[in-house]
């Protein structure tokens, strides 16, 4: 049975962004002052590739970080480096995930392929479940889908990639708005239920559920961090700082400037890319961030983000965006 924790100082991560939600002023440093000034310098475009129509995933750096991945009707293999194409695949689809994996976003969901055998994983949905595209965790371990039972009950099924095994079932959550879906994080912990204007994270164990945060909030892999914003399609004249969380201790670690309306997180979580958006909606330009105190690393004076990437160590990222992939490299 699920159970939403009250503002109370309770211990784990569900219980700290509870903590978050009830309020208090927020900081934006360990100390209460400013994050550091921004570095000097910044990251340096390394390449650009233009994207066929058809490859839709991606990017993403291969499992040993030596190449970088796109895939659609294929799997496109780029130096991580340069950006100079490699290769072009055909790509075939397994049943189950057997071997080093990497996991590659799209508008419609993920493709977690396997690069060696240039394999896509398609697990079966339980047997008697109507469901949607997949969401993996990071590496392709776990995977949840938004289905339907019995015609009409909305479920969020968790499975095992390895083996297809279901891990856990849950119930949507409910909230004021209609729930969208519900999407399994990169740890594979939590699902994010997101509705309009709304979410609220669900350990996926313990079947335990935060407060409402922003439908715009994501948790970094190391389960340490957790931005929040105000959707502004929903509300506008919001013009509520975006704020990281300390999952710790449920404070408010640093605010953020209230344009940001989307982050990436680097599979370390050291480091987050964050896409600010003006009144038009438009993307104005993408800053990184050390997650530790929210201090600037580097600006890309970019108008077109779809999906970013990090490497392992959080020094290069690629971005798609406007039909093509750009590498950047030095990141501080």
């Amino acid at each position: 049975m699920r159970t939403q924790l009250p503002c109370l100082a309770a211990a784990g991560l569900v219980a700290s962004v509870v903590c978050a939600a009830c309020g208090g002023a927020p900081r934006t440093g360990a100390d209460g002052s400013p994050p550091p000034p921004p570095a000097s310098g910044g990251a340096k475009l390394a390449g650009t590739a233009p994207l066929p129509a058809g490859e839709a995933f991606g990017p993403a750096f291969g499992p040993d970080g030596g190449v970088l991945l796109a895939a659609g009707d294929r799997l496109l293999r780029f130096d991580p480096r340069t950006l100079a194409p490699v290769d072009a695949r055909p790509i075939t689809t397994i049943p189950r995930r057997g071997a080093p994996a990497v996991v590659l976003h799209g508008a419609q969901g993920d493709a977690a392929i396997e690069p060696a055998a240039a394999a896509r994983i398609v697990v079966a949905a339980p047997a008697g479940y109507e469901c949607g595209a997949a969401s993996f965790s990071a590496g392709a371990a776990r995977l949840s889908r938004n289905c339907v039972i019995g015609g009409d009950e909305d479920r969020v099924v968790v499975q095992d990639a390895g083996t297809g095994a279901v891990i856990a079932e849950l119930a949507e959550f409910q909230t004021a708005a209609p729930v969208r879906a519900g999407t399994i994080t990169d740890s594979g912990n939590f699902v994010f239920w997101r509705a309009r204007a709304s979410g609220a994270f669900e350990e996926i164990k313990s079947k335990v559920t935060g407060p409402l945060t922003s439908s715009h909030s994501v948790m970094s892999p190391d389960e340490r961090a957790l931005f929040t914003v105000t959707d502004k399609s929903w509300m506008p004249d919001d013009r509520t700082p975006a704020r990281v969380l300390d999952p710790a201790n449920g404070q408010v670690r640093y605010t953020l400037p209230a344009d940001i309306d989307w982050v990436y997180f680097s599979p370390d979580g050291q480091r987050f890319a964050a896409v600010h958006l003006g009144e038009d909606r438009k993307v104005t330009q993408v800053t990184i961030h050390r997650t530790a105190d929210g201090s600037l690393a580097a600006t890309l004076d970019e108008r077109a983000v779809d999906v970013v990437a990090f490497a392992a160590d959080a020094h290069a990222l690629a971005l798609r965006g406007g039909g093509a992939l750009k590498l950047y490299v030095d990141v501080p």
